[in-house]
């Protein structure tokens, strides 16, 4: 699933402080499956009023907060940053934990799943699981 399903320039106009100063996003957008769209949109809103209300800290200073990359690895949202205090750093590690219960094809409740073969994690619902992934445990390391 790649940035192509969304449409980064919606986004960047939705969440203008969020993408001011784009690290990687720009060159390969949002890379994670739809159904984490509620989530991104969730901690987005929060970072954005955030940021609008912290100005002085975070928007127009030598060294701003950026979005450097956000994408799908290892069956969980990864939402990369600089410029961040703890509070969106917070923000940012309770959407994670969420994506590993979220079906990243669909937005319905799922669990992390690893293929059939062990090497590709994914977190689907059982729908979207398939014949192709089981669920993964702790003991399949």
């Amino acid at each position: 699933m790649t940035s192509k399903q969304f449409d980064f320039e919606d986004w960047k106009a939705k969440y203008p402080l969020c993408f001011k100063n784009e690290g990687c996003c720009i060159l390969f957008g949002i890379e994670c499956g739809i159904g984490w769209t509620e989530l991104l949109h969730e901690l987005l809103q929060k970072i954005e009023n955030y940021l609008d209300t912290n100005r002085d800290k975070f928007v127009d200073v030598e060294f701003p907060f950026r979005i450097d990359q956000v994408k799908e690895k290892f069956g969980t949202l990864r939402f990369y940053v600089s410029g961040a205090d703890n509070q969106i750093f917070d923000w940012i590690i309770e959407a994670e934990r969420k994506s590993g219960k979220t079906c990243e094809v669909c937005g319905n409740p799922g669990q992390v799943c690893v293929t059939q073969g062990g090497f590709w994690l994914k977190t689907v619902c059982e729908e979207h699981r398939m014949d192709r992934y089981v669920p993964y445990t702790e003991d399949d390391k």
